[in-house]
């Protein structure tokens, strides 16, 4: 093998083994990296070098949050460098707090003119790893970073070759995803199914306010899917009997875990569907109306978690709501930037 001039042919990429690397690098060198001219989210480094990986380690001087992204700016000395963590559906993710020392492993893109890394791994470290990190950056700059790519001179003349096997490749992969898609699995209509497609029903229907526990086994498709239910998943008769049993304890789950409450009026066995925005602007005024009421020298702090709950359930119509469900819409407003915590499980508005 002999060394050859700098080769950023895209089928040739995958041959220099820093391109699926992430390299270790200064927040300044990820800064002045220059992206490919055809491959905007690819990354030239050293003029010897297309890369998309990078590990970064420093000290979060900036926290930013969103409803789907925690933005962290990271100071290596060298440079401050957005980093970009994104957040799982449903899943609870607290920021780390300022001053943390931590390793940063992602991929490098550009957002609104603005370099950052899409956190893959973020670790929090100590100075030794730092310092360790940075010996290694600044002595890889300078050798291998430096370095062009060993490519033999067949692969070079081969490359049209190459492009083809790989574009036929691609084709015939295409072609197998199609198929294996018309083959996926019908979805699985159980008891959690049936129990989701009553409470979208009672949603399509809040505006009608409170609703019996009759009012669902009315609606023929929410009926018809009861009957599947029933036949091909619990593999019962579908008689009048266990398609009530089916409503009512459907009913009672969607009642247990929050989506529903009693209603103080219409009468018994009346049912109102609890409404997010509702819920949430009850316990926003909560949360304001009691720092309201502490002293100046109080108000920077936050309100905590058992008296919020103890003072929505006060009111109307969340008296019988269960505390999880009240938790969950908590929770659910401090991902979304709505409240945030001033200590730990005390809770102001952003």
């Amino acid at each position: 093998m002999s060394k050859y001039p700098p080769f950023f042919d895209s089928a040739l990429l995958g041959l220099d083994p820093l391109f699926s690397t992430a390299l270790k690098l200064f927040a300044k060198a990820v800064l002045d990296l220059k992206p490919l001219s055809d491959q905007p989210d690819l990354y030239v480094l050293n003029q010897c070098h297309v890369i998309r990986y990078a590990e970064v380690c420093g000290v979060i001087v900036s926290v930013e949050q969103t409803y789907n992204t925690i933005i962290y700016t990271v100071d290596d000395a060298t440079a401050t460098l957005q980093c970009c963590q994104w957040k799982n559906q449903g899943k609870i993710i607290k920021p780390l707090p300022l001053g943390t020392t931590v390793c940063v492993r992602g991929r490098i893109n550009d957002f609104r003119d603005t370099r950052q890394i899409n956190i893959q791994q973020l670790d929090v470290i100590d100075h030794n790893r730092q310092l360790m990190h940075d010996i290694w950056a600044a002595h890889l700059l300078e050798t291998t970073y430096a370095a062009s790519s060993m490519i033999p001179q067949e692969i070079i003349d081969d490359t049209n070759e190459i492009k083809k096997e790989l574009q036929q490749h691609m084709d015939e992969n295409w072609t197998d995803f199609l198929a294996s898609s018309e083959q996926q699995a019908e979805i699985v209509k159980d008891e959690k199914y049936f129990k989701q497609e009553m409470l979208e029903f009672l949603r399509s229907t809040s505006s009608e306010g409170p609703f019996s526990k009759t009012k669902p086994r009315g609606h023929q498709p929410l009926h018809t899917l009861a009957r599947q239910v029933i036949i091909h998943h619990k593999k019962q008769t579908a008689t009048s009997q266990n398609i009530g049993s089916l409503f009512k304890d459907t009913i009672a789950a969607l009642l247990k875990e929050g989506w529903i409450v009693e209603s103080t009026s219409g009468g018994t066995d009346m049912f109102l569907l609890v409404d997010d925005v509702q819920l949430e602007t009850c316990i926003i005024n909560t949360i304001k109306e009691a720092i309201q009421s502490l002293p100046p020298r109080y108000q920077n702090g936050g309100i905590m978690l058992d008296y919020i709950i103890i003072k929505v359930q006060k009111q109307d119509p969340y008296t019988k709501l269960p505390r999880d469900r009240i938790v969950r819409s908590i929770d659910s407003m401090v991902t979304r930037s709505i409240l945030y915590n001033t200590r730990a499980r005390e809770y102001k508005p952003c």
